[in-house]
């Protein structure tokens, strides 16, 4: 089965696996890649320069790249939505990105996710209202339940 895509963006972020982090680490989990801000982190002062989207991601490429002002350790990512979701019945219905993502920031690209990104995974993250900035807890990452 195909699954619904929406491109939300770029991002960059650490994606080392932190000393740590969930003691019981299976040896596959090399990278976290998480859009929540949990466990690895966007640079620091990311937020305060107001020029990424209604995901907090980023138009371009090169517009992600520029938040980390030439720090290293920050790698380059594609994000993309599953634009189904459960409800409290299990059942799936589309995501009502209007209900989802903050009113008054610039729209998601247009277009599919750009050729040449591979994928690397998939994760649930919590979004508790369109009127929080970003994605929250991550149940693999925040949670340790990749372990």
């Amino acid at each position: 089965m195909t699954l619904p895509l929406r491109f939300l963006g770029y991002g960059i972020r650490r994606t080392d696996v932190p000393t740590g982090w969930a003691a019981s680490t299976p040896a596959s989990v090399d990278e976290i890649c998480s859009v929540s801000d949990c466990v690895n982190s966007r640079p620091d002062g990311w937020v305060e320069r107001w020029d990424y989207n209604s995901a907090c991601c980023y138009e371009t490429e090169e517009a992600a790249m520029r938040t980390a002002e030439g720090r290293s350790g920050f790698r380059l990512l594609a994000y993309a939505l599953v634009m189904v979701r459960l409800n409290d019945k299990n059942q799936e219905v589309a995501v009502d990105l209007n209900a989802v993502l903050p009113p008054g920031l610039p729209a998601l690209p247009a277009g599919p996710v750009p050729d040449g990104f591979a994928v690397l995974g998939y994760d649930v993250v919590s979004k508790q209202a369109a009127d929080m900035m970003d994605f929250e807890c991550s149940p693999l990452s925040c949670c340790g339940l990749a372990a």
